[in-house]
């Protein structure tokens, strides 16, 4: 056989997940089908005869090696992960609490996040804040600045705040309100790690269970890549609707081939597992007709409505 083109397959799982039975499962296929690479952690390879490609397979736990994985010529990244509410993929040692204590973890991996999404949008206080006992960056603004890059719905969110002018905390519709003020309790709470981060802060909208305020997320690491790889699956929630028109801007400035498997919905299956299982079998992930078997193997319950995007 002529000699097989190598072709790079990176697997970046993200904080919690690695822990979930479908990211061993993962793994364990690996194991089975797959020639694993004694000298080094997590790497296999497999030879598609019939194609006469070689995947060079490995998976990584950590933001600085999906950065690198992006900028591979070539390569098919999966994130296989957490949205973190469009704050960006999040990576972490095994088992790692929902709030880990400062003693151990100085900087919270749970907001240390690969930034890749809108300027600006929308968590809940208690939900996503004080749960995982993050602090990130408040919307300074009480109306939407001249450029904002931003969900239309936070963008509704903004302006019809601004038409109100209101910060009456029970009235239902859109205002920047200060949430000491209208739920003192939940306010004065410290988080796990002893911090109040939620004293100073103002929320937006009231839903039946939380507040949801607005945060500064941004592009910095996107920004900091060329998309040099082929093929991005993005395997978060909705990472559609939170990465992907950021990365579709970022693909258009540096010229890049890459395509995108998003999803549209919330995801919780082995769908990861099945990528690489259409791969084996020999399907291309980047054609028009390559990409319809994948979306058909992937169309299963709890996938998040897998969509592919150019």
């Amino acid at each position: 056989m002529a000699t097989p083109k190598n072709i790079s397959v990176i697997i970046a799982i993200g904080v919690d997940v690695r822990d979930w039975s479908y990211a061993t499962g993962l793994v364990n296929y690996l194991n089975k089908h797959a020639v694993k690479d004694t000298t080094k952690t997590n790497h296999w390879s497999f030879v598609l005869k019939s194609k006469k490609i070689k995947y060079n397979l490995r998976v990584v736990y950590a933001k600085s090696e999906f950065k690198k994985a992006l900028d591979e010529k070539g390569a098919y990244v999966v994130y296989d992960g957490h949205s973190r509410y469009g704050q960006g993929p999040a990576f972490g040692p095994a088992n790692l609490t929902d709030c880990p204590a400062a003693t151990s973890y100085p900087n919270n991996p749970w907001e240390d996040n690969f930034r890749m999404g809108w300027d600006t949008i929308k968590v809940p206080c208690l939900e996503e804040i004080l749960h995982h006992c993050t602090d990130p960056k408040e919307f300074p603004y009480k109306k939407a600045p001249k450029y904002f890059f931003a969900r239309k719905s936070v963008k509704t969110i903004v302006s019809k705040a601004a038409v109100k002018k209101s910060s009456k905390c029970r009235q239902s519709n859109p205002a920047k309100r200060k949430l000491l003020k209208c739920s003192p309790a939940n306010a004065k709470k410290a988080n796990g790690r002893g911090k109040k981060t939620l004293l100073t802060r103002h929320y937006w909208m009231k839903t039946p269970s939380d507040y949801e305020t607005l945060i500064q997320v941004g592009r910095k690491d996107l920004n900091k890549v060329h998309l040099k790889c082929k093929v991005l699956f993005m395997n978060s929630c909705s990472s559609k609707w939170h990465f992907y028109y950021a990365l579709k801007r970022r693909k258009k400035n540096k010229a890049s081939r890459c395509v995108f498997y998003m999803t549209r919905r919330v995801c919780g299956a082995a769908t990861t597992e099945i990528f690489i299982k259409a791969l084996f079998a020999g399907h291309n992930p980047t054609s028009s007709t390559g990409s319809k078997k994948f979306l058909k193997a992937m169309g299963i319950p709890d996938s998040g409505s897998i969509q592919f995007l150019k």
